[in-house]
């Protein structure tokens, strides 16, 4: 039963749209549903649950995100719109729950069977975002096919390339972590994985995932000189190599969209998506500076940004989010209930970045790979919209708690 429950926390990308634009409406029910039905089973099988529960909400960076809801919920009081305060304040409860459940989950397995189950998920949602290139390829020949639009192909079950991106990149450590478990056998497949999710991001051509792997990549190179072994160290050079082949192979293809190095030179804050991003922080640090302490309301930064946009709007378009889920949760629930939220991820990095040079495991190359990941893309776009990203988050604030529980 438990690696159902963890194993279905961990497909909710695959959830259908039922006919929808967008995919998180059916996500975060789906989630909301796998809540309260895992909830449920440990109230009638577990009486340890609750106690859990109190356990878990004495970690200090558990009990600065309980903070961080205190605020969020504190916001419907002010809110601009208390309809969509709510809907925002259910998932961030959601979220809150899927963490504990995950976690109470994990700590009765092994942690490298959790490993194994993000690892299929990882390699399913690989292929996934394949299904338009094969659907292509069975009227058309792969010489048709044109490169610079794959990119926007690829979006997989997220139905974002962006998303996708970080989505399997915070997901590839998970795979590193096995392949250092495990069998000669074990390893080839792990390393095949490796190898496809190299191929898919480089495909995808998302800047932050780019920032992302470079860094997970340094972390795994300094792993291994850290408590070298010519075993370790063999794997991690390995794993190197398939990053530089597949780096040469995506450079063979016949377009300079999908070129590593014109997509790197591109973050600078003369390309058009970056000035976009800086205009959309500049409003709402505006916005925080004009309303320090009482924000707009949990999730109403979509309706306050429109009087900043009312001059630049193209269409029907309207910027929907900040692209900076610091920022934008700062307006929405004040400067304490901001500060809050980062202190979460300052908390997160103090517990990994301490345990680099006293632990022998590679738990905290792990945990500090996952915030990396996470971190990249809060900064950069909005994870906290997101079911699957949520799913992703809870399981960065489960391996944080594993790494403080195993003192």
């Amino acid at each position: 039963m438990k690696y159902t429950l963890i194993f279905l926390y961990l497909l909710v990308g695959f959830v259908p749209y039922f006919g929808t634009i967008d995919t998180i409406g059916s996500q975060w029910f789906y989630l909301s549903i796998l809540n309260i039905i895992s909830i449920s089973f440990f109230a009638y099988q577990q009486s340890n649950f609750f106690n859990f529960l109190l356990k878990i909400s004495k970690v200090r960076f558990v009990f600065f995100y309980l903070l961080f809801i205190s605020f969020s919920l504190l916001s419907l009081v002010f809110s601009n719109n208390i309809s969509l305060s709510i809907v925002d304040i259910s998932r961030v409860f959601t979220t809150f729950f899927v963490f504990v459940i995950i976690s109470f989950l994990v700590l009765e397995i092994k942690f490298y069977y959790l490993s194994v189950l993000i690892s299929i998920v990882l390699f399913s949602e690989i292929v996934y975002s394949y299904f338009p290139l094969i659907e292509f390829l069975k009227s058309y020949s792969f010489f048709e096919i044109d490169f610079n639009t794959i990119p926007n192909s690829l979006r997989g079950v997220t139905g974002n390339k962006n998303v996708l991106a970080s989505n399997i990149a915070f997901k590839l450590p998970f795979v590193f972590y096995v392949i250092s478990k495990s069998k000669l056998l074990y390893k080839f497949f792990g390393f095949i994985l490796v190898f496809m999710t190299f191929i898919t991001l480089l495909l995808v051509s998302s800047r932050a995932s780019f920032i992302s792997l470079s860094l997970i990549m340094i972390l795994l190179l300094f792993s291994s000189f850290r408590d070298f072994t010519f075993k370790s160290f063999l794997e991690k050079l390995f794993s190197l190599f398939l990053l530089i082949t597949s780096i040469f192979l995506i450079a063979l293809l016949p377009s300079e969209n999908l070129s590593v190095v014109t997509r790197i030179n591109s973050i600078n804050t003369s390309d058009v998506s970056a000035n976009y991003r800086l205009k959309l922080w500049e409003n709402a640090s505006d916005y925080i500076y004009n309303h320090p302490f009482i924000g707009c309301g949990l999730g109403n930064w979509k309706l306050e940004s429109l009087p900043y946009w009312k001059d630049m709007l193209s269409g029907y378009t309207i910027p929907y989010h900040a692209h900076n889920d610091f920022l934008e949760l700062t307006a929405e629930i004040g400067l304490f209930g901001g500060l809050f939220y980062l202190l979460v991820f300052v908390l997160i990095f103090s517990i990994g970045f301490k345990r680099l040079f006293i632990s022998k495991s590679y738990i905290p190359f792990l945990l500090i790979s996952l915030l990396v990941v996470y971190f990249i893309d809060a900064f950069f776009n909005f994870p906290i919209e997101r079911a699957i990203s949520q799913v992703n988050f809870a399981l960065l604030l489960c391996v944080t708690f594993i790494l403080k529980n195993n003192e």
